[in-house]
């Protein structure tokens, strides 16, 4: 952040929650959750560019930070997330997971006043609203 502050560079955040992570845990054997999260987590990386970082967030989410800032560039790399998540079944213990994920979408402008984490928390509200009108999308938050 400090690096696209100084040379006045975009970037854009993704925010992405599993979706039903807590039925995951319920109703598979336990260790369940944390295969779902390294296999998540690496088919989410495995979608990125080299240009793009990833993180783990929080229980159930990762921030991926993108090089780039062009909304319809964006919205295509959401959606290889996405796809990349669900398109195939997670297996464990020869159980079979769905796994799906709802990711957000904001870019961080270093000439506005708003932070990282200003948007990051925005991302979060809105994510959490738009899963209650369905799940395994991508929310675009830009202003």
């Amino acid at each position: 952040m400090q690096f696209a502050k100084q040379h006045q560079e975009e970037f854009s955040i993704g925010l992405i929650n599993i979706d039903n992570f807590k039925l995951i845990n319920e109703k598979y054997p336990y260790g369940t959750e944390d295969a779902v999260l390294r296999e998540v987590g690496n088919r989410i990386l495995s979608a990125c560019r080299d240009s793009d970082f990833v993180g783990r967030w929080s229980d159930e989410e990762f921030l991926v930070i993108i090089n780039g800032s062009h909304p319809a560039e964006l919205v295509n790399v959401a959606e290889r997330l996405r796809k990349n998540v669900c398109d195939r079944m997670i297996v464990y213990q020869d159980v079979l997971i769905p796994a799906s994920v709802t990711v957000g979408l904001d870019i961080f402008y270093p000439a506005n006043s708003i932070s990282a984490e200003h948007i990051i928390n925005k991302l979060n509200t809105a994510l959490h609203t738009e899963k209650t009108c369905g799940e395994n999308k991508v929310v675009c938050n830009f202003e």
